[in-house]
């Protein structure tokens, strides 16, 4: 597949108060750090009780996978490697069966001139997705890709300009990218190389988004909202009302699903209006930080209280995968196990998923 060099607004220009709101990749390149050397990962025999784990059941093998990068923040899988990005901004990449510790050539500086705190990290079996913005007082967003989860190249960009990038969402087709300064709009920019298109406007502050082929769902925690935007639409239609404030959001063929930060996963039918009911699904300690999910299952974190948890889609008892974490913030969980990062000391840990 092809990636969009560019990316094409279309139809009327958007502006954003004395600033162009994008530049073209032609018009400039991002400048990267050198690469740096692997290296194996660290700590990766410690014991399960040192390493402040505590299964519910004893059925769950807790440990720590890799010593990550400081102060790990963002987190992302597929079925070969991991990937993290901590405090630096660096994007590390983990062999998931060699547990070798690589960090790549990651995009330092934007168009400004100014150091970039990365706020959205992805990956499929071909591509990593990276979103960023400059540290400066407009705001200046990055968004990158890395051709090949497995080459040695460098990260190519594609958008920039006085606007803020909080999120990114992909699915099989496309990545999505919802950009917001004075207003928010939501891009779409597709894999197959058909350009950028920004699909709706005027939508709420993202503080997460989920894709999937045929819609993006908008999560804001400073809204107390959910919205929905269908990739062939031109605005943004609400999902739910929240009365807690929602940190993350995940979807699948049926259903979004959400944390809110007081404590509460619940669930709403992709296509619900938004008077419709939603379902708690679980009421948890005040806390809750990020959230992943595979077929049956939501995996869900608590930077307070230091768990890591799991509950069925449908609702019932909730299990606890491990305590006594280092406030364990994003997750990712797939056929070969559950991995989450936690901040404090600066561990990427692992539990089996039985």
């Amino acid at each position: 597949m092809t990636l969009a060099r560019s990316w094409v607004l279309g139809g009327a220009a958007l502006s954003l108060v004395a600033c162009t709101l994008f530049w073209p990749i032609e018009d400039h390149t991002l400048r990267d750090d050198a690469s740096v050397p692997s290296e194996a990962g660290a700590d990766l025999d410690v014991p399960v009780s040192d390493a402040g784990a505590d299964a519910n059941d004893g059925a769950t093998t807790v440990e720590v996978f890799v010593k990550g990068p400081a102060s790990p923040k963002l987190l992302a899988t597929n079925s070969t490697h991991l990937f993290v990005v901590g405090v630096d901004e660096q994007v590390t990449r983990i062999d998931k069966a060699t547990r070798t510790v690589e960090a790549l050539v990651t995009p330092k500086l934007g168009y400004s001139g100014q150091p970039f705190n990365m706020t959205g990290l992805g990956a499929d079996e071909q591509y990593i997705f990276l979103g960023g913005n400059e540290q400066a007082s407009c705001g200046a967003p990055a968004v990158a890709w890395k051709r090949s989860v497995l080459d040695s190249g460098t990260f190519l960009g594609v958008a920039g300009g006085c606007a803020f990038v909080p999120s990114i969402a992909h699915d099989v087709l496309d990545y999505s990218i919802a950009v917001h300064a004075s207003f928010t709009t939501l891009h779409v920019s597709s894999l197959q190389g058909a350009g950028t298109r920004p699909i709706a406007g005027g939508l709420p502050e993202a503080t997460a988004m989920a894709s999937n082929p045929d819609a993006v769902y908008i999560a804001s925690a400073t809204a107390k909202r959910l919205v929905r935007v269908t990739k062939s639409a031109d605005a943004g239609v609400d999902l739910a009302t929240t009365s807690g404030s929602p940190r993350d959001i995940v979807v699948d063929a049926t259903n979004v699903y959400w944390i809110e930060v007081e404590g509460r996963v619940a669930s709403k039918p992709v296509g619900a209006a938004v008077t419709d009911p939603d379902m708690t699904i679980a009421t948890e300690p005040v806390g809750l930080a990020h959230l992943a999910a595979d077929a049956t299952t939501l995996y869900f974190t608590n930077v307070v209280d230091g768990t890591v948890r799991r509950v069925n889609k449908t609702g019932g008892t909730v299990e606890t995968i491990a305590s006594s974490q280092a406030e364990p913030t994003a997750i990712a969980v797939d056929a070969s196990g559950i991995y989450w990062l936690n901040r404090a000391d600066s561990t990427v840990m692992r539990a089996s998923t039985n």
